[in-house]
């Protein structure tokens, strides 16, 4: 494993409740989102970070979006202003 793989674990093992299965279960999401974001060359920090902040305000009709194959960064404004 990569030590942010590592890291990321160590994280959710100690937010995560006392229950030892349900914090494998929950690196084992983040774990397939980072390598799927890794297969797709999407930066699985940049998503990690986004796509939580996107889903409330996401119309369900565009859930399509979300996934990391079909997910796209946000513009920001000094890069857009570039």
């Amino acid at each position: 494993t990569t030590s942010i793989d590592r890291l990321l674990a160590g994280l959710l093992n100690r937010s995560i409740s006392a229950e030892r299965w349900r914090g494998g279960r929950a690196v084992a999401a983040a774990l397939s989102l980072i390598e799927c974001c890794k297969l797709v060359e999407v930066e699985p920090f940049a998503y990690l970070k986004d796509a939580p902040e996107r889903i409330n305000a996401h119309h369900v009709d565009r859930s399509a979006e979300l996934p990391p194959c079909n997910w796209v960064p946000k513009v920001s404004a000094t890069a857009a202003a570039a």
